[in-house]
């Protein structure tokens, strides 16, 4: 059992009739304490047969979602999510988030925001499909040197062409 702020929760209290707002609070709980000392969380977050996506990989399976978490929360020195709108329909949750993120490898240690979504669908009470979206470049190409310089350059190019011969 893990404490965030003032909720605790016990995995074993979700079934699978687990109302759709509980399920809202597995997801942001969970969110927002799973860090490289709490990987454990993911067997009773994720069903045995889940699927994960994102724009670095495509895991499925338990095992491989465990080990594409491990690699990446290895860097991660802090992390929090705060979910800004969701929507849900039946076993699926759709949700609107900004990370909050601060890592070894990226921005040279400093704390930075990348805004995403992501589509959870349940089985149960354990998420059976999970995929994330967000601008990779924003998150990673533009947070090293060499690769922002050149990440600016593309999108300023880009940026003229399609402004390209329009009143400004």
């Amino acid at each position: 059992m893990i404490s965030l702020s003032t909720i605790t929760y016990s995995w074993s209290a979700f079934s699978s009739e687990t109302p759709p707002e509980d399920r809202s609070a597995m997801i942001r709980w969970a969110f927002n304490t799973l860090d490289i000392d709490h990987m454990d969380l993911l067997e009773d977050f994720y069903h045995a047969d889940a699927h994960f996506v994102d724009p670095v990989v495509d895991a499925k399976g338990l095992e491989q979602i465990r080990a594409h978490y491990e690699h990446q929360y290895k860097a991660v020195a802090d992390i929090r999510f705060n979910i800004v709108n969701e929507h849900i329909s039946g076993d699926t949750h759709t949700l609107e988030w900004e990370m909050h993120l601060r890592t070894k490898r990226l921005n040279k240690g400093k704390a930075f925001i990348v805004s995403g979504s992501s589509v959870l669908t349940f089985s149960g009470s354990k998420v059976m499909y999970h995929r994330d979206y967000f601008d990779l470049g924003d998150m990673v190409y533009e947070r090293l040197p060499v690769l922002r310089f050149v990440t600016k350059k593309i999108k300023k190019r880009l940026h003229f062409r399609e402004n390209k011969g329009k009143a400004q």
